[in-house]
């Protein structure tokens, strides 16, 4: 398929996928009792960009498993990242069906292949970063709530399948993009409180694009 079909599919998913969450807001906005927001042409173009690189990315490569791992996690940021850089909230669902997602395809990958010690260690990524989240949660529920917790599973599991070293990439990649947006809130608006989600699945997804 020409590169320009694969693009055009890309904007056009990724569209799709901010219609989702702005459903998703939608109720969000009805259980808090809030006024109902919308997103505005930024997200709808943020998005596009994704969809064409992602899609981009996966006409080149041939590999099922790296594909079938990017494009769940850049559909699970294309629905949380905007979700919760306006409302500061996750949706499960979409979260554990990426989880669900995801660990079929290392199980399925598993079966039908000699890597089991790729999945093992993204097994164990998971486990660990997970781990590390909650802790931070449980001391300090303000820092990470429990949705981020709950995020990082997929997210691990996708990225460590490529390898130990990309799990601490994105692990920089999201302190270091989230401390700047601190001290950039902290500097024009004197409040450090962020939306964390969006730094993981951003993280994420540059990782898989660079490493798939």
């Amino acid at each position: 398929m020409p590169i320009a079909v694969w693009m055009g599919l890309g904007i056009v998913v990724s569209v799709l996928h901010i219609r989702l969450s702005q459903r998703i807001m939608t109720r969000v906005s009805v259980d808090l009792g809030t006024t109902r927001r919308h997103f505005t042409w930024w997200w709808y173009g943020a998005a596009a960009s994704v969809g064409v690189v992602t899609a981009s990315r996966i006409s080149t490569h041939a590999d099922l498993v790296d594909t079938a791992l990017l494009l769940v996690t850049a559909s699970l940021m294309l629905v949380q990242a905007p979700l919760d850089a306006v409302t500061h909230r996750l949706s499960r669902s979409a979260t554990l069906a990426a989880l669900g997602a995801v660990g079929t395809i290392l199980v399925a990958n598993r079966i039908t292949s000699d890597e089991s010690a790729i999945s093992t260690l993204a097994a164990l990524s998971a486990v660990g970063v997970a781990g590390a989240y909650l802790l931070v949660h449980v001391f300090s529920s303000r820092s990470i709530g429990f949705g981020d917790v709950l995020i990082v599973m997929p997210l691990s599991l996708a990225v460590g399948a490529l390898g130990a070293i990309n799990v601490l990439a994105w692990q920089i990649i999201a302190t270091t993009t989230g401390a700047l947006q601190v001290v950039t809130r902290w500097k024009w608006r004197k409040n450090r409180q962020i939306a964390f989600g969006p730094h993981l699945l951003g993280a994420a997804w540059l990782v898989l694009v660079a490493s798939a």
